[in-house]
């Protein structure tokens, strides 16, 4: 069997394009529709993308995130979201007491899609 020796610049040049692939598989998509809300996944976002998504949506969003973003992104207090309608949030196993304002604990995000909240008849 022939052994492949790379140098520190190719592992760089090949690390950088393995994480470029990544970000375009997973950055924001649009799914269509849920009980008449559109649905967006995005995972492992850009902290400032995602909150300028956020802060840019022209609609009430129901935000479901795991708890290390969650704290993550709310950690300077300074950072608001006015088109949060409500933040459902899947532990991530040591939950701290640092869950605050309107944001729910919800055991994953397939109960997330079942709570009463997102479950309400769409209002245009």
């Amino acid at each position: 069997m022939m052994e492949l020796k790379l140098n520190a610049s190719e592992l760089l040049k090949i690390r950088e394009r393995n994480l470029a692939q990544q970000r375009n598989l997973w950055d924001l998509k649009a799914w269509g529709k849920y009980n008449g809300k559109d649905v967006f996944t995005w995972l492992n976002p850009d902290k400032q993308k995602l909150i300028a998504t956020l802060e840019s949506m022209p609609y009430p969003i129901f935000w479901f995130t795991t708890e290390g973003l969650f704290h993550e992104l709310s950690e300077d207090l300074q950072t608001t979201f006015p088109n949060v309608k409500n933040v459902l949030i899947v532990p991530s196993g040591n939950t701290s007491e640092r869950i605050f304002g309107d944001a729910n604990l919800t055991p994953s995000f397939a109960d997330a899609l079942r709570a009463p909240e997102i479950n309400k008849e769409h209002v245009s």
